[in-house]
């Protein structure tokens, strides 16, 4: 299996957890019941409204009628004892035991009913596993390095009862959105907390280590293409082609209403009508949506933003090393912490930046690359220029690039909007809608010391800012 495994049961636990939810027959509404700790209990009650202990005593007949298919006697024993609450006396009678036998076939029984849960749970396991891989993206790290972190945080808000349906993991291009998407999104369908996964992308392209960039196949251009891929994915339609978008939001909207369903959308920025979404993302449900987006929305008050930090320098350095392990780079390998730590230093801990850098060590002498990062002489940062800044530069105005140029001298702990009107010389509304603009496309960013908003930018920011000025 990929990623995180499902955490699933030994045949003692199911066992156990099984008998002590039978004993709880007429007692889960008070007392809870253990089956919350079966995978498979929890995957089918998704946002199923039904008591605690309809849900937990309908699984278990769902267990017995099974059994009673190849074990009808197994199966009386069992309803006799928990259901029916006969006495040992009455059913040593009425069955022909005496008390051993009557245990011992009674074990025997909830033997076979864990044996037949086990069973249902590998074949749904399977099923489960196969699917998860078939939707998620090939291309990124199965073991990402540095975001063990980051993906608790985000598992935590994708399965908390509390919080908004919306949970947007933004940050620039590169950062790792994807990667902590698929990480996060395999701990969360692992929990057994939603019944079904749909991914959808409208990524179109990625950057290989060689500096390519490579276009993937049937990218979600539009709201519709979204909408559409979504109910293709969740439900049995034998031809969308010609259903309305009006109709296909309906029919969306009442299956998401049935089970906990987990939507995801990847590089949700590169849709050409983010806003014909918005009815999608507002849908109320009690599941969760998962967007990855290098811009933000915070005119959108149902959105729950979470900022993909970069890697530090020790994640950085790791990661180097293993890229080029993995490549067979062998100067990256053999290079001492100090020559990786000058490249850290010069385009941060960006993880895609990291890996290009792994990638052209391949066919370049590392001294030289390390040198062409210190004069700011990288064809790296060039590279990186076309993937993820090229589009933002263009959809920035002119007076906003000005900003954007100007913090190339901001120092690296970051600086107040009033330094940055006095480098650049413009005027305060033009420099705090500059700044606004940048912060929300991600190429700026903004926290607060003392009570005042002070900006900074990524170290391979400042490395594109510093060839652009130098007319690279």
């Amino acid at each position: 299996m990929k990623g995180a495994d499902v955490e699933t049961h030994n045949s003692r636990d199911a066992r156990h957890l099984l008998r002590e939810a039978f004993r709880g027959w007429y007692h889960a509404e008070r007392l809870g019941t253990p089956l919350s700790g079966l995978f498979l209990f929890e995957l089918m009650k998704g946002g199923n409204e039904q008591s605690v202990r309809s849900r937990s005593n309908g699984f278990l007949m769902m267990l017995v009628d099974q059994l009673r298919e190849s074990d009808p006697e197994s199966a009386e024993l069992l309803l006799a004892h928990y259901v029916d609450r006969e006495s040992t006396p009455s059913m040593m009678q009425r069955f022909g035991l005496s008390a051993d036998e009557l245990r011992r076939k009674q074990s025997q029984a909830l033997g076979r009913v864990s044996e037949i849960y086990g069973a249902l749970e590998q074949s749904h396991l399977v099923k489960f596993q196969n699917r998860l891989d078939h939707l998620l993206p090939q291309y990124v790290d199965e073991e990402p390095i540095g975001i063990e972190k980051s993906v608790q945080k985000v598992e935590n808000l994708l399965i908390s009862e509390m919080g908004n349906n919306v949970v947007a993991l933004w940050g620039m291009g590169g950062i790792g959105k994807t990667t902590l998407a698929v990480s996060a999104i395999r701990r969360a369908m692992a929990s057994g907390y939603f019944s079904e996964v749909a991914w959808v992308s409208a990524k179109q392209s990625v950057l290989e280590l060689d500096g390519r960039i490579r276009s993937l196949d049937r990218p979600a251009l539009s709201s519709r293409d979204c909408l559409m891929a979504l109910v293709d994915q969740l439900l049995d339609f034998d031809f969308i082609g010609g259903i309305s978008s009006q109709d296909a939001e309906i029919a969306l909207r009442e299956k998401l209403q049935e089970r906990r369903h987990l939507i995801v959308i990847d590089n949700l920025e590169t849709l050409y009508d983010v806003q014909g979404l918005m009815p999608i993302l507002r849908i109320s449900h009690p599941g969760r949506i998962l967007i990855t987006s290098r811009e933000r929305y915070d005119a959108v008050n149902f959105i729950h933003h979470y900022s993909v930090a970069e890697l530090d320098e020790a994640a950085s350095i790791r990661l180097l090393r293993r890229t080029a392990s993995q490549d067979e780079v062998e100067q990256v390998i053999q290079a001492d912490d100090a020559t990786l730590r000058i490249a850290y230093q010069k385009i941060g801990g960006n993880p895609l930046a990291l890996r290009l850098f792994v990638g052209q060590a391949l066919h370049s002498d590392l001294q030289k690359l390390v040198h062409d990062l210190e004069r700011g002489e990288s064809n790296i940062t060039q590279t990186l220029y076309r993937f993820i800044f090229e589009r933002a530069w263009q959809s920035l105005g002119e007076e906003t690039q000005q900003v954007f140029m100007s913090m190339v001298f901001t120092s690296a702990a970051g600086d107040r909007a009033s330094d940055v009107m006095a480098t650049t010389g413009l005027p305060r509304e033009m420099v705090m809608v500059g700044l606004d603009n940048l912060v929300r496309q991600n190429l700026v960013d903004v926290k607060r010391r003392s009570g005042v908003a002070v900006y900074t930018i990524h170290s391979l920011t400042r490395a594109f800012l510093e060839a652009k000025a130098l007319g690279r």
